[in-house]
C-alpha cells in the first residue's frame, strides 16, 4: 500500500465517521419527536486487492441502519384522538396535496407512520403533526359492517344524528305484597321518543286489584297497571280513560309444577299471567264492543305461552298520535315465572330496580373516540355513539427497509415487502391505544457514547492523514 493509498483510506474513514456523526446528530435533534425512529450506522470494509501475501485496503463506507422496527415508549395523552401502536405495525396515511386551508388528502398513494398525534383539522379530517391524514376502512353505522376493499381518509362528516323512535321499554320492579286497597302509589315514569324525536312521558300506574264490594278490598296477588303517554296516544282508541290497562297476576306458590332442575316453574311472587283490562270506549261500545278502535289492540302472549315458565313477559302497545301515526312500543316485564323483571314480594312501596327505554332525540356531534379495535366512533349529544371507520394496522416483512421521508413518514419499497393490513391486535399486528403517543426510540445516553467513539475515530483518521502527509513531505525532500 502506498502512502497516497493511506491518504485515500484515511479520507474514506473521515467520510464514514462524518456520516456516523451526522446520524447521531439527527437522532439527538429528534429525541423528543413523536414517533421518530433512530438511524444507526453500519461500517463496511472496502478492499481493492487482497491475497495471502498482499493487501491493498480501499477504506470504509458507512451505511445507515434504519431502526423502524424498534418501538419507543408509550406515554399517555389528554387528547382522545392521539393514537399509539403497542407492538408491530404502522398507521396508513395520505399526504396533503397542498398546505393551508386548501389542504386535502392525496389518496393516490399510501404512506405509513408511527406518529399518532392525530387531531381534527379545519376540514374535520384526522391529521397528525406532520400534516398526514389518517386512513381507515369505512363502517356502516347501522350494521357495523366494515368495508375492507379500500382505505379512505377519516373525516367527521356525519354531524347530525337522526332521532330514533322508542320501540322497547324494560322494567324491573317489585310490587309490595299485601298492599291495601286505595293505597296511594306514585306512578312510574320514563321518557319515550316519537319518530320525530319529540320526548313524551310514559306513565305506568300500579294499583292492587280490588273487589266490587263497598268499601273495596284488595284481591291477593293481583294488580293493575294503567299505562298512558300523553301526546302519543289518541283518546278514542284507548278506552274511556285514555289509558291502556293490564291485569297482572302473581303466583301464590300453590302451583307445584317443577322444571327439569327441580325448581318451581311458578314460585311465589313470580309473574304468572297478564291480561288486557282496558275499559270499553263509550263511543265504541255499540259499534265495536272491544275497548279499542280498529287496529289499536295490545299484543299479549297467549294463555298457552304464559303457562310455560320462562316465556318473555312482553306486551306490545300500538300508541297512536294525534295524526293517526301508530308507534308500537313493547313493554318488557322480564319472564313469566322469573325472579327478575316484575315481581311481587314483601315490601312497603313499589321498588323500581331499573326502567330503561331505547330511542333518542335528534343529536348533534359532540366528540370523537377510538377504541382498542381501531373503531372510530362519533358521539352525539343525545347519547348515541356510532362507528363510522376502523383504523387498520399495516405490517411489513422487513420494516427496516422502508424509505424514510420527512415527518416520520415512510414509503413502501421493493425490499420492505408489501403492506399487510390487519385489525388491531390480529395476525401479529400491534394493538391500537387511544389517548397515547409513542415517543422517539432514541436513547440519549447511547447516542452520547456513540458520539464519543465516532469523535475519537475521526480524530484517529486525521492523525493518519497527518502522518502520511509528513512521510510524503520527507520523501519529497529526499528526492529533491
Amino acid at each position: 500500500m502506498s502512502l497516497f493509498g493511506a491518504l485515500t483510506t484515511a479520507d474514506a474513514g473521515l467520510a464514514a465517521q462524518q456520516a456516523a456523526i451526522g446520524n447521531i446528530s439527527q437522532n439527538v435533534a429528534n429525541s423528543q419527536t413523536i414517533g421518530y425512529k433512530g438511524v444507526g450506522t453500519s461500517f463496511q470494509e472496502l478492499v481493492t486487492n487482497s491475497s495471502q501475501n498482499y493487501n491493498s485496503p480501499g477504506g470504509v463506507v458507512a451505511s445507515p441502519v434504519y431502526q423502524n422496527n424498534i418501538a419507543g415508549t408509550l406515554a399517555s395523552s389528554q387528547t382522545a384522538t392521539n393514537l399509539a401502536i403497542s407492538g408491530n405495525g404502522f398507521f396508513a396515511v395520505a399526504q396533503p396535496t397542498s398546505t393551508g386551508t386548501t389542504a386535502a388528502p392525496n389518496t393516490n398513494a399510501t404512506f405509513y407512520t408511527r406518529r399518532g398525534d392525530f387531531q381534527l383539522d379545519q376540514n374535520d379530517y384526522l391529521v397528525n403533526g406532520a400534516g398526514d391524514y389518517l386512513m381507515g376502512y369505512q363502517v356502516d353505522p347501522a350494521s357495523n359492517t366494515v368495508n375492507t376493499s379500500s382505505l379512505k381518509p377519516i373525516q367527521v362528516s356525519n354531524l347530525v344524528n337522526a332521532p330514533v323512535a322508542t320501540s322497547t321499554v324494560t322494567l324491573a320492579a317489585n310490587l309490595p305484597s299485601g298492599t291495601a286497597a286505595g293505597t296511594s302509589i306514585s306512578p312510574t315514569t320514563v321518557s319515550v321518543y316519537d319518530p320525530l324525536g319529540v320526548a313524551h312521558t310514559m306513565s305506568i300506574q300500579f294499583a292492587p286489584a280490588v273487589t266490587a264490594a263497598v268499601p273495596p278490598v284488595a284481591i291477593p296477588n293481583q294488580w293493575t297497571a294503567s299505562i298512558s303517554t300523553p301526546g302519543l296516544q289518541g283518546t278514542e282508541a284507548q278506552g274511556t280513560a285514555g289509558n291502556y290497562v293490564l291485569n297482572l297476576t302473581f303466583a301464590n306458590g300453590s302451583n307445584v309444577t317443577t322444571l327439569p332442575d327441580g325448581s318451581l316453574a311458578f314460585p311465589a311472587g313470580a309473574l304468572q299471567s297478564v291480561t288486557d283490562g282496558t275499559p270499553a270506549s263509550a263511543t265504541n261500545s255499540v259499534a265495536n264492543p272491544t275497548p279499542y278502535g280498529t287496529g289499536a289492540a295490545m299484543t299479549i302472549p297467549s294463555a298457552a305461552a304464559q303457562a310455560v315458565s320462562g316465556t318473555a313477559a312482553k306486551v306490545t302497545i300500538p300508541f297512536t298520535d294525534a295524526n293517526g301515526v301508530v308507534q308500537n312500543i313493547s313493554l318488557n316485564f322480564g319472564t313469566f315465572g322469573g325472579s327478575s323483571g316484575l315481581t311481587q314480594y314483601s315490601g312497603t312501596s313499589v321498588a323500581v330496580q331499573s326502567l330503561t327505554a331505547n330511542g333518542a332525540a335528534q343529536g348533534t356531534f359532540s366528540n370523537i373516540s377510538i377504541d382498542n379495535n381501531g373503531y372510530v366512533s362519533l358521539n352525539y349529544t343525545n347519547g348515541n355513539s356510532l362507528k363510522y371507520f376502523q383504523v387498520p394496522v399495516a405490517q411489513f416483512n422487513a420494516s427496516q427497509n422502508l424509505q424514510a421521508l420527512s415527518g416520520e413518514t415512510y414509503a413502501q419499497t421493493s425490499t420492505s415487502g408489501q403492506a399487510q393490513l390487519s385489525v388491531s391486535g390480529a395476525n401479529g399486528a400491534g394493538t391500537i391505544t387511544a389517548s397515547s403517543l409513542e415517543q422517539s426510540n432514541v436513547d440519549i445516553a447511547t447516542q452520547f457514547t456513540n458520539l464519543i467513539v465516532a469523535q475519537e475515530a475521526y480524530t484517529a483518521n486525521t492523525k493518519v492523514v497527518s502522518t502520511a502527509n509528513q512521510l510524503i513531505t520527507a520523501l519529497l525532500q529526499v528526492v529533491a
